[in-house]
């Protein structure tokens, strides 16, 4: 059980990096492709026929969905609570890495963020409850939310246009062009 625990807070700690990054990629992809979409369309709107007014904007690619957060093991409001005892900004004078804590231990409360509480108890030297198979669970169908969220960005328009070839994107662009002409 011990090396199925490791296993899967390992998967969950690459997971959160790996869609971290997606997302400061993703960024960028969107900056790009919008910039690109509107020189297409502002270069070929003379296609449309006089006296026709085209509503139409640039498309914006659609945000990710996230999914509802489920109920959080009762786990997580223990050891919030053991690290708000620790270094609550009330208790510590309002020391300032204490406070950066307290608002890193309350982004994971709210996140239903298992693993980040974790290590915090760890690194504070607060005692960690054993995870059982239901925590594993927990973990899992976060990291499976943040899978799904990571495929949903990686489907775009922006993303696939950004990570296309040339020959790729000169087709995209014949699209778009053909859509004004309707």
């Amino acid at each position: 059980m011990k090396n199925k625990i490791k296993k899967t807070i390992l998967k969950a700690r690459y997971v959160d990096l790996e869609l971290q990054e997606v997302k400061e990629i993703f960024s960028t992809c969107k900056v790009e492709w919008n910039s690109y979409v509107a020189r297409v369309y502002s270069e070929n709107n003379a296609l449309k026929p006089e006296g026709k007014e085209d509503n139409k904007k640039c498309k914006v690619p659609p945000k990710t969905k996230i999914k509802p957060k489920k109920s959080q093991p009762s786990v997580i409001k223990h050891m919030y609570r053991d690290i708000a005892k620790q270094v609550h900004p009330d208790k510590t004078n309002s020391d300032k890495e204490s406070e950066r804590l307290m608002r890193q231990a309350t982004r994971a409360k709210e996140s239903g963020d298992l693993i980040s509480l974790f290590d915090m108890c760890d690194n504070l030297g607060l005692d960690t409850p054993n995870l059982r198979e239901g925590h594993i669970k927990y973990i899992e169908s976060s990291i499976q939310s943040k899978e799904e969220e990571i495929k949903q960005i990686k489907s775009t328009d922006a993303w696939l246009w950004y990570h296309a070839n040339d020959d790729v994107k000169v087709k995209i662009e014949q699209m778009i062009i053909d859509s004004l002409a309707k």
